[in-house]
């Protein structure tokens, strides 16, 4: 076939129906009614055509606009936070931390009975920053604590109990102290 010769138009294989869409139901109670803000449109309150005999002066319009972008914004971030919320998994069972922390009016007995023997009448003044060799030399105290910890066999077996036994010890010795 050359190029200069026009073919004849090729007959279609599958030829469509008059109505394409006979036959189809769509039940409009099942179709989700409710977009999501993004493929909404935020449509701003007054624009400048809607009172025709007043004029909207540039500064209004910008205005309007920066509280639609603004809008938008705050409705991306409530978005994000919620669905950042679904994803957060859950825990687990907290009630065996719980039930190792002591109740508050066991705290408030033991705190009523501690003398705290003589109080200066001027309370010492606390200084605002710390130098930072004292910074540093508690960071890498911190560090050490906590590989301490980590290494310990107790604390890699069960770190709920482990934790729990170690905060009953500390309120025992602060009940004897």
């Amino acid at each position: 076939m050359r190029l200069t010769e026009v073919s004849a138009t090729p007959e279609l294989l599958i030829k469509p129906q008059e109505n394409m869409f006979d036959g189809l139901h769509i039940d409009v109670g099942s179709l989700n009614k409710n977009l999501s803000d993004d493929v909404r449109s935020v449509k701003s309150f007054k624009s400048a055509k809607s009172d025709l005999g007043t004029t909207i002066t540039k500064k209004d319009k910008l205005k309007m606009r920066r509280e639609i972008l603004l809008k938008k914004f705050e409705m991306m971030n409530q978005n994000k936070l919620s669905e950042k919320r679904k994803k957060t998994p859950v825990v687990g069972d907290m009630n065996p931390l719980r039930d190792a922390l002591p109740s508050l009016d066991s705290l408030l007995k033991s705190t009523a009975n501690v003398s705290y023997g003589k109080q200066s009448a001027q309370p010492k003044k606390k200084k605002g920053i710390e130098k930072t060799k004292k910074l540093k030399k508690n960071q890498l105290q911190g560090v050490k604590l906590f590989q301490h910890i980590f290494k310990n066999k107790q604390y890699q077996k069960d770190p709920q109990t482990a934790i729990a036994q170690h905060v009953k010890a500390m309120l025992d010795n602060e009940k004897r102290s």
